[in-house]
């Protein structure tokens, strides 16, 4: 289906283009995307892909401009199996609406224009688990997220301990991208924890140096996790 779209950026008509794009990706997932990409020259596909990737920031089941900060969580809760993260009582500034998503929602065989409804999240502890906190703006500014309001969205309750990982605030596709790699770093460095298993990490979107930080952030954030575990384990 992306002949059409492609056809429609060669021949310079932008407008017929955004609307055979939006057509697309409402009745295609994420896999079958990636396997129709996967096929072809650089030259169609990055245009192609810049173009999703616009069309999938403004749209979706919400509307508007759609961000999300990925974010690595593990929870510490003695005599409970898991959490629930809500979503935020007080979203950031500018920010009209938020609520998360699993990072697993990738393999999903829903559209992937109807894939973005962010709810409230059920984690297990004493698992490292990736997700989501998209926010829904205005306008096409990235909205800021700072680490204090992360921390409050996330806050334990008492006797409990997070350990957090989250900075990026990016179009709400490259997000769910980026907590991907994450969780795959995290099992190919063995700590994953028996965490959920998401396949290969291979992206559409995510720009190289958002990877990049990705990957580094989960490295760091298994070392702090085996830090503490291994504190803990002291007499």
């Amino acid at each position: 289906m992306h002949r059409k779209v492609t056809a429609r950026l060669k021949e310079g008509r932008y407008y017929e283009a955004i609307e055979a794009a939006r057509s697309w990706i409402e009745c295609t997932s994420y896999p079958q995307i990636a396997e129709e990409l996967a096929c072809l020259r650089e030259d169609e596909r990055a245009p192609l892909v810049t173009l999703l990737r616009d069309v999938l920031l403004l749209g979706g089941p919400l509307g508007g401009p759609l961000w999300g900060a990925p974010v690595l969580l593990h929870y510490s809760a003695p005599g409970r199996s898991e959490v629930l993260l809500a979503p935020p009582e007080a979203p950031p500034a500018d920010v009209v609406r938020a609520g998360w998503l699993p990072a697993t929602l990738l393999g999903s065989d829903e559209p992937l224009g109807f894939a973005c409804k962010p709810t409230s999240l059920m984690l297990a502890t004493g698992e490292m688990s990736a997700a989501v906190l998209v926010l829904q703006t205005e306008d096409t500014e990235v909205p800021e997220l700072d680490d204090g309001h992360l921390a409050d969205v996330v806050s334990p309750a008492q006797g409990e301990r997070v350990v957090l990982c989250g900075r990026f605030v990016l179009p709400w596709i490259e997000a769910l991208e980026a907590a991907r790699v994450m969780l795959h770093e995290l099992r190919r460095i063995g700590a994953a924890m028996g965490g959920p298993r998401t396949g290969e990490a291979q992206s559409i979107f995510l720009l190289p140096r958002t990877e990049a930080w990705a990957i580094e952030a989960a490295q760091e954030f298994a070392r702090i996790v085996r830090t503490q575990a291994a504190d803990a384990a002291e007499p």
